[in-house]
């Protein structure tokens, strides 16, 4: 088993490499779904598209990417199942994690930044360092 890290940077690295992962694979499950079930059409791509480059965002550390991502997911989903009610059944977990590993890297995207801004204000240790003498 994993030992879990206390370092803050970890943990919020973690976080958004689970979005990331999340957003990777919608654009993956949509192009290939989209294409087994209609082929002639390539309005999927827009969908595709996006998700990429919000993931790419959300790689990049943004809290707007991230928030965009959470946003976009819930919306499309709300239109997939308004058109077709029966998907809800067969899809409501992988939806519900899905959901859950946007959310986690809107925390992540924001702990980073907390955590850099903490980083940047902490002042430096200037204090000569003393020889050990034996």
């Amino acid at each position: 088993m994993k030992k879990q890290s206390n370092d803050p940077q970890v943990k919020n690295a973690n976080k958004i490499k689970l979005a990331l992962g999340g957003a990777i694979f919608c654009a993956i499950s949509t192009a290939v779904v989209s294409l087994l079930v209609d082929s002639e059409s390539l309005s999927f791509l827009v969908d595709v598209i996006v998700a990429l480059a919000l993931a790419f965002g959300v790689w990049k550390k943004s809290r707007v990417c991230a928030i965009l991502l959470f946003v976009y997911f819930i919306i499309s989903k709300l239109l997939q199942f308004s058109e077709n009610p029966q998907s809800i059944a067969s899809s409501i977990y992988l939806s519900i994690f899905l959901l859950f590993s946007f959310w986690q890297g809107i925390m992540g995207t924001f702990g980073y930044h907390r955590q850099k801004k903490l980083e940047r204000h902490q002042p430096i240790n200037t204090e000569p360092v003393e020889a050990v003498h034996s």
